[in-house]
């Protein structure tokens, strides 16, 4: 069902205004879990949310320009605007990072749709995004080491991304992507 050819990977296949609706429905959907319905534990180091399913479905499904456009602008929006802290450049690099891996990994992960592999997907993309990066830049906005940082957020980010790949997967089920991108080639027909 996701496209595994090298061509679709680094640029968008089709880039119509009905892509554009819904990359920017992704986006708002993103803000909307990252601001409005996430967790904070601790301010300095630590929120749970599902953030992160708009984009990896933005990636997967449209390639990684469209995934780190939708990461992007989805943090530097909501954090701008909704954010009691503000939009930070060093944490930036976290939502272009889970917007591109997706993209760049599916080939090997998803020749056969399953559980599983979207689990490894979910997995390999929050440890390089969530856990590792995004923790080395909070260490060095808070002051705290590395290390400790990491043992607060690692296993919480792991949890959040079994919960991520569940749902991703099952919303795969439901066939919304095939009807989604079979709606996009009739809108070009028109």
């Amino acid at each position: 069902m996701w496209r595994n050819n090298w061509r679709g990977v680094f640029f968008m296949k089709k880039l119509n205004t009905k892509t554009l609706v819904f990359l920017s429905m992704l986006t708002a959907l993103s803000i909307v879990f990252a601001r409005l319905l996430s967790i904070t534990v601790d301010p300095a180091t630590l929120r749970i949310s599902l953030t992160n399913v708009p984009v990896i479905l933005a990636s997967l499904w449209f390639g990684p320009i469209a995934g780190i456009s939708v990461g992007f602008i989805s943090d530097f929006i909501g954090a701008t605007y909704l954010s009691p802290f503000g939009w930070n450049p060093l944490l930036a690099p976290t939502s272009i990072i889970v917007g591109l891996v997706p993209a760049l990994i599916k080939r090997f992960f998803l020749k056969k749709k399953s559980l599983v592999n979207m689990l490894l997907i979910t997995f390999v993309t929050n440890s390089f995004g969530t856990i590792a990066y995004s923790s080395f830049a909070l260490s060095k906005m808070s002051g705290a080491t590395f290390v400790s940082v990491l043992i607060i957020r690692a296993p919480v980010y792991v949890l959040i991304a079994a919960l991520e790949a569940v749902l991703i997967y099952y919303l795969s089920k439901t066939g919304l992507e095939s009807r989604l991108l079979k709606d996009m080639s009739e809108w070009d027909k028109k």
